[in-house]
């Protein structure tokens, strides 16, 4: 999914701008001989390095540590009323985890468009009858996907708009 993702926590104006620092120190330092404007040039490509180097780790998304989800509510193939009470549950290195646990949060999507963002493991959409696919994602509370990406994804039909289904499975 990509729809929710900030690629950089750095604007890429920034960047560019120590792409092009970068660029103006080398040139002036190979092609202008005066002391004074290449010790500029030489504070120039620090200053740029510094942001090209910040831009880069900004851009790295977080670790999920081994992380993994599944869905408590609804189960795949489940028939099921609308709004469609999600819930899910995770493991980190075959114990119980907390999702979406600090500085993450849960993102639900039905058939690929984001529906709902949770801070807590359990959310209510509002989903139109038919055949869907929920997808569950946790992603950091910056909106950058985590890596490798967490997801689960179930397949429900949603029967008609009657009550709130009421999620009674255990995570396990």
């Amino acid at each position: 999914m990509t729809a929710h993702i900030v690629t950089s926590a750095v604007p890429s104006i920034i960047l560019w701008a120590s792409a092009v620092a970068l660029a103006v120190a080398v040139l002036v330092l190979i092609l202008v001989r005066r002391r004074g404007l290449r010790r500029m040039a030489l504070v120039l490509l620090v200053a740029g390095g510094a942001g090209a180097a910040g831009g880069y780790i900004a851009a790295t998304p977080p670790p999920s540590n081994g992380l993994t989800i599944s869905f408590v509510s609804p189960h795949s193939g489940a028939v099921v009323d609308t709004p469609l009470v999600i819930e899910v549950c995770g493991q980190q290195n075959g114990l119980r985890a907390d999702v979406p646990g600090t500085g993450r949060l849960l993102l639900v999507s039905i058939d690929g468009v984001p529906g709902a963002e949770s801070p807590i493991a359990r959310t209510v959409v509002a989903v139109p009858g038919g055949d869907h696919d929920i997808t569950a994602e946790l992603i950091s509370s910056d909106h950058r996907e985590l890596s490798p990406a967490v997801t689960a994804t179930v397949h429900v039909t949603i029967h008609h708009l009657d009550s709130i289904p009421v999620a009674a499975a255990l995570c396990v």
